[in-house]
């Protein structure tokens, strides 16, 4: 059974922050530390994600087509986490369906690299794709690449489907707890600074952040028994993995 916002949401209250009878965390606090866990697990397994955009299609503004006969430089998607020259592939498909890869050109930032011939591309700034030359009259351009996983913005937007792997679901909620430690931890700080006397036994005065450096190291002991994504050479091959 596919895994829910609203579901994965129930299991964190109940199984790690024991959350459910005396509520210290909203839904907006679960849904904002849910995405900050789902951004850091990217590090180790970010998600597989593909854009197609045909001759024709809107750009950004609403208003601006592509004309693919001269438009060489593209608008990329928004959640891309690694960067296309590292893990990514960008190909056209021509209106005959012939698939024409483009390889990413080595370039120093800031210098167009005009010598270039054969099909290529290259990323700068950071959000602009550009092409050796425009894909083509009637074709479309794909890039598949590593995403960041998608969040909600609603918060009662609880049916759509968390695309973690099933393995996964348990450390990224230890890394959840983590971080609904931290502000608690904060808090616990900002009171003991007016303590004016020790306990006896060197006690820890904020057990708190002690825990939550123990879940930080849990979540790394977790997912350190599965390899992290080979994003380099993912598409080396040159097959599309959709």
């Amino acid at each position: 059974m596919a895994l829910t916002w609203g579901k994965y949401r129930t299991q964190i209250r109940r199984s790690v922050l024991a959350d459910i009878d005396v509520v210290n965390w909203t839904e907006e606090q679960i849904q904002d530390l849910i995405g900050w866990a789902l951004d850091r697990f990217c590090i180790h397994t970010a998600l597989l994600s593909q854009t197609t955009i045909e001759d024709g299609d809107l750009k950004s503004d609403g208003i601006t087509p592509y004309d693919f006969s001269t438009d060489a430089i593209i608008e990329m998607p928004d959640d891309i986490f690694e960067s296309l020259e590292i893990g990514g592939r960008v190909y056209v498909v021509t209106e005959d369906d012939v698939v024409i890869n483009f390889d990413p050109v080595e370039y120093t930032p800031g210098l167009t690299p005009l010598a270039v011939t054969e099909p290529s591309f290259w990323v700068w700034p950071e959000d602009t794709l550009n092409l050796s030359h425009a894909p083509g009259e009637n074709s479309k351009l794909v890039i598949e690449y590593f995403a960041y996983y998608p969040v909600p913005e609603d918060v009662d937007d609880t049916e759509e489907v968390i695309k973690i792997p099933r393995w996964a679901q348990k450390p990224v909620a230890t890394l959840i707890g983590a971080f609904a430690l931290e502000s608690v931890a904060i808090e616990s700080a900002n009171i003991d600074r007016w303590k004016s006397e020790d306990d006896a036994g060197n006690p820890e005065h904020n057990s708190l952040r002690r825990q939550m450096e123990f879940l930080l190291r849990h979540y790394e002991y977790e997912i350190s028994k599965h390899p992290p994504q080979d994003r380099s050479n993912f598409f080396r091959n040159y097959e599309s993995r959709f």
